[in-house]
């Protein structure tokens, strides 16, 4: 049985998830007075966009013919990507543009802008176990760090990750029918002999291998990427939803193997780094006070409470066909405030991934650029909510 400490810690808003989502919603709230805590189960920020060495932010801009000029949405959005990459031009690829990442950098940066927040605390390589609630109330939290297992209150709760908060207080929607999108698998190569051909010729060669059951049907649907210096090369694989991370890496190899032996290129590759986990694309959403629709995406709905505004397509990465894209029928859709807040909890917000939202329209926000927007709203929305109860909560 889990012993804790007599102690009780108080905070004004506990953040739950360190990704791109919770960081900004953490940052906003401290900078608006509030006292934060960061709850995060990896010892760095950076969530998915970190574990998986994205080379890419997606989300950011409108889809046009035309290079973009200003940011979707503005804000902590735009200050993280210039203080990313300051100077640095997205590129166009197919219908969407991208703005250019470099991973271990993208850490660093978060870490400064939350360093630089006097309000925040935050708890790295810590984990969520229970949450205690009365009513529609959620009135503390209940944790492990570090092998302690601690207590704390709180005014105002948030998950930015996976809804593992949503899970413990019952705000999560009832699953559906939906079939689960493919999780993602990275891994980074050196010694690889880079050409503007490669990222043609490995789906092809994967694919031939599939055809011939060398490999299972989702290797094809391998991504190759490199560094803007072309020393390192990412592969990013999709497995299907539940895969363990032992098995993602014997696939990684048995693909890296297929492309030592087909494309010359790779004969003194080796593999630097894999990531220790594999990253699910879907997750728990928010029963929130409005549920935001895929048709309201395609459409490109428009809301008078409106928090955030998305362009990228519905990409749903379907375990049998690969990936498919939906792209708003207008220039944006948006999304309200009705959806970061909870429908039956007073106090809980989302943001990220974790948004009330229909499977196809979660597909389209969990992209990065969007994830920082929500969550940026998300903690402008739990600030607010503080304003207005203190009195009754602390």
């Amino acid at each position: 049985m889990k012993k804790f400490g007599k102690q009780l810690d108080r905070t004004d808003i506990v953040v739950v998830g360190a990704g791109l989502a919770g960081v900004c919603a953490a940052i906003i709230a401290a900078r608006r007075g509030a006292r934060v805590t960061l709850i995060e189960k990896e010892n760095i920020p950076g969530g998915t966009a970190a574990g998986m060495r994205h080379r890419y932010l997606c989300g950011l801009f409108l889809n046009s013919d035309v290079l973009p000029r200003k940011y979707l949405n503005g804000g902590l959005t735009k200050e993280i990507c210039e203080g990313l990459s300051p100077g640095v031009q997205p590129v166009r690829m197919g219908k969407v543009w991208l703005f250019p990442c470099d991973p271990q950098r993208l850490v660093i940066v978060l870490e400064e802008f939350l360093k630089h927040e006097k309000n925040i605390k935050v708890l790295y390589s810590s984990k969520i176990l229970t949450c205690n609630y009365r009513g529609r109330h959620i009135e503390s939290v209940r944790y492990s760090h570090h092998g302690k297992y601690r207590e704390l209150k709180a005014a105002v709760f948030i998950d930015a990750g996976a809804g593992i908060l949503l899970q413990k207080c019952g705000a999560a929607q009832l699953s559906d029918s939906t079939e689960c999108p493919m999780s993602g698998f990275s891994l980074e190569m050196v010694g690889v002999t880079w050409d503007d051909v490669l990222p043609i010729r490995v789906p092809y060669v994967l694919y031939q291998a599939v055809k011939q059951r060398r490999l299972p049907l989702y290797a094809r649907w391998t991504v190759v990427s490199t560094t803007e210096n072309k020393e390192r090369l990412y592969l990013k694989l999709s497995v299907p939803a539940g895969t363990k991370p032992a098995l993602a890496k014997k696939i990684s190899f048995a693909i890296v193997e297929t492309l030592r032996r087909e494309l010359p290129a790779f004969n003194s590759g080796k593999i630097a780094w894999q990531a220790h986990d594999v990253f699910s694309r879907d997750g728990d959403r928010l029963e929130g006070e409005y549920i935001l629709k895929e048709k309201d995406v395609i459409k490109g709905k428009k809301f008078s409470d409106v928090i955030m505004k998305g362009a990228w397509p519905i990409e749903f990465w379907d375990p049998k066909r690969g990936p498919t894209y939906k792209y708003p029928n207008e220039d944006y859709y948006e999304l309200p405030e009705r959806s970061v807040k909870a429908k039956n909890v007073s106090n809980l917000f989302s943001s990220g991934r974790s948004v009330s939202a229909e499977p196809g329209a979660q597909a389209s926000l969990r992209a990065g650029g969007l994830c920082l927007a929500t969550g940026e709203a998300a903690g402008n929305a739990a600030v607010d909510y503080l304003k207005t109860h203190r009195a009754v909560t602390l």
